[in-house]
């Protein structure tokens, strides 16, 4: 099971303790197929950007090493794909 926290560390030489945090968006984690290149990916969770305070999800690729973070509202978009419209990641059951 994935566990999600919030920030840890010293503040004002006081510790902060780890607290479970809910996702940002929770129906966002799961698994997810490209509609291009047909990989599954595990979405992990969605974070913050750090500069622009955009919502990223932080992914995840199933049959490789590799961690990918792309803009919520480009992982989450309609495409015109061939003349219809589908969404970029399709949510497996």
């Amino acid at each position: 099971m994935l566990r999600r926290f919030s920030f840890s560390g010293h503040v004002r030489n006081r510790p902060v303790v780890l607290q479970p945090r809910k996702s940002a968006v929770a129906g966002v984690v799961g698994l997810y197929r490209h509609y291009k290149n047909k990989h599954v990916y595990r979405v992990l969770d969605v974070v913050i950007h750090a500069d622009t305070q955009e919502r990223m999800v932080l992914y995840e690729q199933l049959d490789g090493p590799l961690r990918f973070v792309r803009p919520l509202e480009t992982f989450t978009e309609l495409l015109d794909h061939e003349g219809r419209f589908i969404q970029r990641f399709e949510k497996l059951p």
